[in-house]
């Protein structure tokens, strides 16, 4: 009972972003039952917000091995290890979910990203569409998926992930901004300005979107558009990359030119 009192109490500390004194509470929980897997858990999850990733990993592993078969036990720990650099291990650890819970389609995401991160796009291409089949509607997946065929010039096959997501997710910014991006490497800039401006009146501060807007108007010729959503890109800040600010700023000082 008193391991039980101890993780509750750090659990509420947790949610009140009190992680130090979390920690105490739940380490007093674990000391007092070293057998219960859920303050071990907790203790990982508060050391996972605090960026500890070798004591989450420690504290999931912990819980891991008292309950090896519950799936997110198995994801958190696989989390850790991947935040922490250790993404062979991570690996297994995505794989030991989903061999407890197939259906557990944020493990095949993660999976992908370690695969990308290793420069295997194959696996990484594999593991992203087993995370859409399991979950249409899980976005980030479709735009991994998506811009890695970018990467790798597959534009068509990009394309065709980005309408899929579009079909799935209509109202999501980042997926109209993503088709835009496919559109303009294709050489349509026309279709790239309509889902940019989807992509901005669904999400009002996605700069991301409002550059890339800005651009495609300067490719077609329409100086007072491409000024317009520059210069709104610019003001975007961290919500923008230096490069993109710096493309932004040098095609505003060429449209500021006589006679462009």
């Amino acid at each position: 009972m008193r391991s039980i009192e101890y993780m509750n109490k750090g659990v509420e500390l947790f949610r009140a972003k009190a992680f130090d004194s979390a920690i105490r509470e739940l380490k007093a929980a674990t000391t007092a039952d070293p057998s219960n897997d859920k303050a071990h858990y907790n203790l990982g999850k508060t050391y996972q917000e605090m960026k500890k990733w070798d004591d989450a990993a420690a504290a999931f592993r912990e819980a891991c091995r008292l309950k090896p078969k519950i799936t997110v036990y198995r994801y958190d720990l696989g989390n850790a290890l991947q935040e922490g650099g250790k993404l062979d291990e991570a690996l297994k650890e995505y794989q030991a979910a989903i061999g407890v819970d197939p259906r557990a389609y944020k493990a095949h995401f993660r999976m992908g990203t370690i695969y990308e991160t290793q420069a295997k796009p194959k696996e990484a291409d594999k593991a992203y569409r087993a995370c859409i089949e399991l979950n249409p509607r899980f976005v980030l997946a479709y735009l991994k998926l998506g811009y890695l065929y970018l990467e790798w010039d597959y534009d068509q096959e990009a394309l065709k992930v980005f309408l899929n997501a579009r079909t799935a997710n209509e109202g999501d910014g980042a997926v109209r901004n993503a088709l835009g991006s496919a559109y303009m490497k294709l050489k349509q800039p026309d279709k790239a300005i309509e889902e940019f401006n989807a992509a901005i009146k669904s999400d009002p501060d996605l700069y991301d979107a409002i550059y890339n807007l800005g651009m495609a108007y300067a490719q077609v010729g329409r100086k007072e558009d491409a000024k317009k959503w520059l210069d709104r890109a610019t003001k975007g800040g961290a919500k923008l990359g230096p490069d993109q600010i710096k493309a932004a700023n040098d095609m505003l000082m060429h449209l500021a030119r006589p006679g462009q």
